[in-house]
């Protein structure tokens, strides 16, 4: 049970992408780059789900990165908030996609012993 739980994440982004899909098919919607970048990874994750566990994993977790900091994108419409701090005529400023944050959250909580298998081998 807790092989398929770990899977959650990449489901729900699945999930969002068919979603999207069709959308774009059915209405006037396009697709940005952000989308083209989710939907390959998407696709390495579930091409490669079979055969590696390892690409699986990394390429979902990858994928979820890229969401987090709005570098990939899973629903047509994207949502953003930024955080930032600007002094004088220096800003720095971040965009973020919350619910990406959440599952990237909750694919860390899942794989959590494979996330600190991983961390000691690279030591």
């Amino acid at each position: 049970m807790k092989n398929l739980l770990s899977y959650l994440p990449l489901l729900f982004i699945t999930c969002l992408m068919s979603y999207s899909i069709y959308v774009v098919l059915t209405t006037n919607i396009i697709f940005s780059y952000e989308h083209y970048i989710g939907l390959t990874v998407i696709l390495i994750a579930l091409i490669s789900m079979p055969f590696s566990r390892l690409i699986n994993r990394i390429s979902t977790l990858s994928v979820l990165v890229l969401g987090s900091f709005s570098q990939a994108a899973f629903t047509p419409i994207i949502s953003r908030t930024r955080l930032g701090l600007a002094i004088g005529h220096f800003s720095i400023e971040i965009v973020i996609q919350r619910y990406c944050i959440i599952l990237l959250i909750l694919f860390i909580i899942l794989n959590w012993g494979w996330i600190k298998g991983w961390k000691q081998r690279a030591a």
